[in-house]
């Protein structure tokens, strides 16, 4: 009995002190979620009105789903990532941040949009992207 029990905590002790590993590019992965740094994000590209691709990293890319139209970013040349809690955003978090648009040719200060994050999830660019069942292939059908 005494040592089923020494063995129990030592089971929690060594599984509370787990955490996540990080990768040198800030990206981080969980069995059912991966993550990035949004100090790590380079570039961006506009898809459509609500939705906005970022990499972190070097070939991992993010697909960022907007609460507003964000039609302005086309056009921006620089974004910011705001968080809230932590510099981390990982796929399925709703809510994860802020996008800040700024376009420096639009005034001597810059014009700035603020547009809300409500989801995150890879991009089809991200090498674990995995298309959708019943998504069109690139392949011919024969």
């Amino acid at each position: 009995m005494h040592r089923s029990l020494v063995a129990a905590i030592l089971t929690l002790a060594l599984g509370a002190g787990a955490t996540p590993a990080f990768a040198e590019d800030g990206v981080t992965a969980t069995p059912s979620r991966d993550c990035f740094n949004a100090n790590n994000v380079s570039s961006f590209r506009y898809v459509d009105e609500r939705t906005v691709d970022v990499r972190a990293g070097v070939n991992r890319w993010f697909r960022l789903s907007l609460f507003s139209n964000a039609r302005e970013l086309d056009f921006d040349f620089q974004i910011a990532l705001i968080t809230r809690g932590s510099n981390f955003i990982c796929t399925g978090d709703r809510f994860a941040g802020d996008i800040v648009g700024v376009d420096p040719f639009r005034s001597s200060i810059g014009h700035r949009w603020r547009y809300q994050i409500t989801g995150v999830a890879l991009a089809p660019d991200h090498p674990k992207y995995v298309k959708p069942a019943g998504e069109a292939t690139d392949a011919p059908q024969v």
